[in-house]
Order: C-alpha cells, then sequence, then structure tokens
C-alpha cells in the first residue's frame, strides 16, 4: 500500500468513528438538545429586541438634540448678524475691538456648528460626555453674547 492509500483510509477510519460517536446520542437527548437551542435562540431574539428599542430610543434623543442645537446655532448666529450691525454707531476705537469680540463668537458657533454635524459615535458614554462638553459650549457662547454690550 502506498502513503496516499494510507492516509485516505486514516481519513476514511477518522471519518467514519466521528459519525458514529456523533450519531450516539438518544432521541431523549437529541430533543433536549434541540430544546436547548431553542430557548437560546429565543433569547437571542429578546436581545436583539431590546438593543434595536434602545438604539431606536438613543436615535430619537440625538435628533431631538440635535434640532435644538441646530435652531440655537441659528439664533446665534442672527444675534451676531444683529450685534454687528449696532456697531456700527460705536466709537471708532471701540468698533475694531467689538467686530473681533463678534468675529470669535461668530468662529465658535461655526465650530459648535461643525462638532455638531461631523458628531457620529453612538457608543453611550461617549455619547453623553459629548452631549455635556457641547451644552456647556454652547451654554457659554449664549452667555458671551447676552453679555455683549456695546458703548457709545
Amino acid at each position: 500500500m502506498s502513503k496516499t492509500q494510507i492516509l485516505r483510509n486514516l481519513a476514511f477510519a477518522g471519518l467514519l468513528a466521528a459519525v458514529i460517536i456523533g450519531g450516539c446520542k438518544s432521541p431523549a437527548e437529541k430533543t433536549e438538545d434541540a430544546r436547548d437551542n431553542v430557548s437560546d435562540a429565543k433569547e437571542n431574539v429578546s436581545d436583539a429586541k431590546q438593543d434595536l428599542a434602545q438604539a431606536v430610543k438613543d436615535s430619537i434623543a440625538f435628533e431631538n438634540f440635535k434640532k435644538e442645537a441646530e435652531e440655537k446655532i441659528i439664533s446665534n448666529k442672527k444675534q451676531i448678524a444683529d450685534l454687528k450691525l449696532k456697531t456700527a454707531t460705536a466709537k471708532k476705537e471701540l468698533k475694531e475691538e467689538y467686530l473681533k469680540k463678534l468675529q470669535e463668537m461668530e468662529l465658535e458657533n461655526t465650530a459648535l456648528k461643525n462638532r455638531l454635524e461631523n458628531y457620529k459615535e453612538k457608543e453611550a458614554k461617549k455619547w453623553e460626555v459629548f452631549k455635556s462638553e457641547f451644552k456647556s459650549d454652547m451654554e457659554g457662547l449664549e452667555k458671551a453674547l447676552k453679555n455683549f454690550s456695546i458703548k457709545n
């Protein structure tokens, strides 16, 4: 016998042994295994449904947050434009300083808009950190706009 034939015979014997050993389960054991598999599948479906429900909830919360933030960004932009118009009546030496501060606020508002548009992370912990930092930065800008005054 050649080596190839010996290897074929050994492979065939191994396959035959695996079939015999694997087929040695009683019908009761096979039924129990099937029940376990069905139970596991039901748990997986339940988990998937819960994950989907949470994802939908998180998506709605993010969309609401994004909509509110976009409205604030638009409001800030209008407020900055109004303040720029009001600087026209300011003294020349103050006008430049006012415009510089307004430009900084405009850049900050644009940066907030970009951060919001580019946010992609869906992990809950990172979302909470982003939301907290974003709100803080937005509140800081709104406060700066509210406290901005033009002296003639």
